[in-house]
Parts: C-alpha cells; structure tokens; sequence
C-alpha cells in the first residue's frame, strides 16, 4: 500500500473519531466503537445514566417498611415443580 493511500485513511479514520466525539459532545449521548477487537465507551464526563433521572416516590410505601421486609410469602405459594 503506498504512503499516500495510507495516510488518506488514516485522515479518514481521523475525521471520523473527530465526527463522533463532535456528536458526543453535542448531544450528551455516549457512542460506543470498535478498536482492536475490543468495545469503547466515548461518553461526557458529567453524564447521568437513566437510574440517575429516576424521582423519589417517598410516599410510595404505607406503613412500616420493617413490615414488608418480615412478611411471611411462602405459604402462599403455589408449587407446580
């Protein structure tokens, strides 16, 4: 392969890295890529996973969570092994 053939891929491959942390950066959405057999990760340092944006429901549970926790369920169950 001549230099020259070389060196336009390797501007190519640079240019595309280039595209994909440009979208990255610009929407927030981590991207994932391929290199040397293995699976990369390009995200924005302060990115929040989807548990992130989760909201409270504090009130979600009424009564004593100590209860639930206690509670007898296997009588209830119904065996078809």
């Amino acid at each position: 392969m001549p230099s020259t053939e070389l060196g336009n891929k390797k501007d190519k491959t640079a240019e595309e890295l280039l595209k994909i942390l440009d979208t990255v950066a610009k929407t927030g959405v981590p991207a994932q890529i391929d290199r040397l057999g293995k699976q990369l990760l390009v995200s924005p340092v302060d990115y929040e996973g989807k548990l992130a944006k989760l909201e409270a429901h504090p009130d979600f549970v009424i009564g004593d969570p100590e209860e639930i926790v206690h509670l007898e369920w296997s009588t209830d169950l119904e065996s078809n092994l």
